[in-house]
């Protein structure tokens, strides 16, 4: 009974700040340490890696210094767990951070990481989940090339985008 009492304790506090806290592009100290301190307590690795990817991004705008040491945690937990998928989700907040920072070789590093894994994702699976992943890396990817005048290339990226786009329209029709 004590253990269900704390997972809704933990649930109505995680889903407090979420709700609340993240309106507020001004983040106290003592809500970030309230996170660190939800990550500590997670039961799992697994636990651990949905909270700072959940946090990443919802700090990637308003705190890039939080987001980024998230970001940094998820990278190594999604690496510990051998979880392509979470780490190609990393890096995609981690690069929309950078782009954020108008730090745009660094962003495009971790997108084309990203959109590195997810290609693979769905040569493996196929699935619409990681299509629509791998479309958003290939947006992210022409953002930052339009940010940086580089225009050719982010139209290359954009129809590229729209390729995939197409996938999964046609995915959608198959059901």
């Amino acid at each position: 009974m004590k253990a269900l009492l704390k997972k809704i304790s933990f649930c109505i506090l995680f889903s407090s700040l979420f709700i609340f806290g993240f309106i507020n592009s001004s983040f106290s100290q003592t809500t970030i340490d309230s996170l660190r301190q939800l990550v500590k307590e997670a039961k799992s690795d697994t636990a651990k890696l949905t909270l700072v990817l959940k946090i990443t991004d919802n700090f990637k705008k308003s705190d890039s210094a939080v987001a980024l040491n998230f970001a940094k945690q998820a990278i190594v937990l999604a690496n510990r767990l051998n979880d392509q998928s979470r780490l190609s989700d990393a890096y995609y907040y981690t690069a929309l951070v950078y782009k954020y920072k108008s730090e745009y070789n660094i962003s495009l590093d971790f997108h084309f990481k990203a959109k590195e894994i997810r290609e693979m994702l769905v040569k493996k699976y196929e699935d619409e989940i990681n299509l629509n992943k791998l479309a958003k890396s290939l947006q992210g990817i022409r953002n930052v090339y339009y940010y940086m005048g580089i225009f050719e290339e982010a139209v290359k990226y954009h129809f590229e985008s729209i390729r995939v786009n197409e996938k999964i329209n046609k995915f959608k029709s198959i059901y």
